[in-house]
């Protein structure tokens, strides 16, 4: 057994599940935190099987700072330095603002933004002689979403932080680059969303495994953004020169467009 450890926040979705494979494929001992047990415990079963690594979970929120502290506590006590860090613990929701209850609203931009910040904040504490962070965001981070504001917002936050703190702790070895992908097809639900987009969801879609795989090698490069996808890349470069309030206007009637398909369907 070797000491590389990596702790993975979100771990059994749809691309937390690939990341953690892909994590455990290049020898990391695992710490996942999840709040879905049954999947989080099916996952171990199925790492531990496959591969010759550790594998140590927490069926816990990020955001109970009770639960957390047990976590951190573990790692002290066994004196665990941690060589990467990945976040993918989110939430989204779709639909307008007003029509939203504010604990919703206000539940994305913690988990998104504040329960992110705190995983680094805590984590850095406990690295080894580098560490890597890998944050997940997303394509909306660029753009304003309107029927989809606190969760571009909240994406947004991860984008500006990684390049913050990367320009203040990149001399003491720890990296930061933060994934903006587009839509990716891990469950039904988002697999529909992508199909009511038409041609452009399909042609900006990517394969999570090949995705997961290439966001590490982006990671051991130092890079401080990956956009996976060569079009999504050109849509993003476009996008920044376009007037926020004009994308706004577009995106939005984007948007609505599909929820009418949604709804229609």
């Amino acid at each position: 057994m070797n000491d590389k450890y990596c702790l993975i926040t979100g771990a059994t979705g749809g691309l937390g599940r690939a990341i953690t494979y892909e994590a455990a494929s290049r020898g990391y001992e695992l710490i996942l935190v999840d709040l879905d047990d049954r999947n989080l415990e099916s996952l171990k079963i199925g790492l531990k099987s496959n591969f010759n690594v550790s594998v140590i979970t927490f069926n816990i929120s990020i955001l109970d700072k009770d639960q957390m502290t047990g976590v951190w506590n573990y790692l002290k006590e066994n004196n665990i330095k941690l060589d990467m860090l990945i976040n993918v613990a989110g939430r989204d929701e779709e639909g307008f603002f007003a029509n939203t209850l504010p604990v919703v609203s206000i539940g994305i931009a913690e988990l998104n933004a504040v329960g992110t910040l705190s995983m680094i904040s805590n984590a850095i504490k406990y690295k080894s002689n580098t560490l890597r962070v890998i944050n997940i965001s997303s394509m909306a981070g660029f753009y304003p979403m309107p029927l989809k504001a606190v969760y571009s917002a909240s994406k947004r936050f991860l984008i500006d932080l990684g390049y913050s703190l990367n320009d203040e702790l990149n001399s003491q070895n720890i990296y930061i680059t933060t994934v903006c992908p587009a839509g990716l097809p891990t469950r039904a639900d988002i697999i529909e969303k992508i199909d009511s987009q038409g041609f452009f969801g399909r042609v900006t879609t990517l394969n999570v495994g090949i995705v997961a795989r290439r966001i590490f090698e982006n990671a051991f490069r130092n890079k401080k953004i990956y956009i996976p996808g060569f079009l999504n890349q050109v849509v993003v470069i476009i996008s920044n020169l376009i007037p926020q309030r004009v994308l706004a206007k577009l995106v939005g009637k984007r948007w609505r467009k599909t929820n009418c398909r949604i709804s229609h369907s």
